[in-house]
């Protein structure tokens, strides 16, 4: 029995000092480490709400309008702007009297079409935008799709994280198995060194051993 208890001892410290080098154990829980300390701020519960917030409250309604930022949208867009420049041409030919006239009669649209150099320069400059950024709106749709089970884990693993942040640090984890593998070691020692005590311990000094030779 106690050569049996001895060799469990011995598999059993040699196998937990081991397995933190086979396993990489050491880098990867310093790894590990810098992982929930990275994530920590990001993790905070007021930080999640504001993610979320964000999220569902302002870039999810952005949806329909990136849905209408097509080509077609542009091309009508571009149509208005074709129209306000023709309009500047018109009125650029209109006799001063038809002008004074229209301000008499329809001071309003006279006003309206003061403005059209100004109104061409800003529908342009609008249509311009949207046209290059096409492509972007395109991918505003899937991209919510794709960010949102991300935002829905989020908010779902604050108390998890918060629990995994409590632990011990990470990189303690190797000594977790080295040390108790230690101890299993000394204790192995501790049982072979009681298998071969040494005679000079308690030398035979007689037939009845140290005892009767000390009378």
């Amino acid at each position: 029995m106690r050569r049996f208890t001895l060799a469990v001892l011995l598999v059993v410290g040699i196998g937990l000092i081991a397995a933190p080098f086979a396993m990489s154990m050491f880098s990867r829980a310093d790894k590990g480490a810098q992982m929930v300390t990275d994530f920590r701020p990001i993790m905070q519960p007021t930080n999640v709400k504001t993610t979320a917030d964000y999220y569902y409250g302002t870039f999810v309604k952005l949806r329909p309008i990136a849905l209408a930022m097509n080509p077609k949208t542009v091309a009508t867009f571009n149509g208005y702007v074709q129209g306000l420049k023709a309009m500047e041409q018109d009125l650029a030919k209109m006799p001063a009297s038809q002008k004074m006239a229209l301000a008499q009669h329809y001071p309003a649209m006279a006003q309206m079409l003061q403005g059209l150099p100004q109104m061409e320069q800003t529908m342009s400059g609008f249509t311009a935008m949207m046209a290059a950024n096409v492509d972007t709106f395109k991918n505003v749709p899937p991209g919510l799709d794709h960010y949102k089970p991300l935002v829905d884990t989020m908010q779902g693993n604050v108390d998890n994280y918060a629990a995994i942040d409590a632990l011990p640090s990470m990189k303690l984890f190797p000594w977790f198995f080295i040390i108790p593998g230690l101890i299993a070691l000394l204790a192995a020692a501790y049982l072979l060194v009681g298998d071969i005590k040494p005679e000079w311990v308690w030398p035979k000094l007689g037939p009845s051993g140290p005892k009767a030779a000390l009378h």
